[in-house]
């Protein structure tokens, strides 16, 4: 699948990608305050600011653990049993779909 890129560089990019992946995330006041801010600033000084509310940032957190669980398991000196799959080679039955 190949998208577009987003205006305002890789920066740009990955603010709105991170926007519309917590965009589905449900929440109501008085949790849809925003708790903390992610600002990812472009080589060329463009700045992109991503509003966190209370859960987001644990969704975020998550990911992010479990890519680099899923980078580690697939080094050479990896056991090759990814977070995606457990190395079924299918998915993972307690990750979401």
């Amino acid at each position: 699948m190949t998208q577009e890129p987003l205006p305002g560089g890789i920066a740009g990019e990955i603010a709105a990608r991170l926007r519309e992946l917590l965009g589905y995330y449900p929440v109501g006041p008085p949790w849809s305050e925003p708790a903390a801010t992610l600002t990812l600033t472009g080589l060329g000084g463009d700045s992109h600011v991503v509003e966190l509310v209370p859960g987001a940032g644990a969704v975020l957190s998550d990911l992010v653990r479990a890519q680099i669980m899923t980078c580690r398991a697939e080094n050479v000196d990896g056991s090759a049993r990814c977070m995606h799959c457990d190395g079924s080679g299918r998915q993972h039955p307690t990750m979401p779909a």
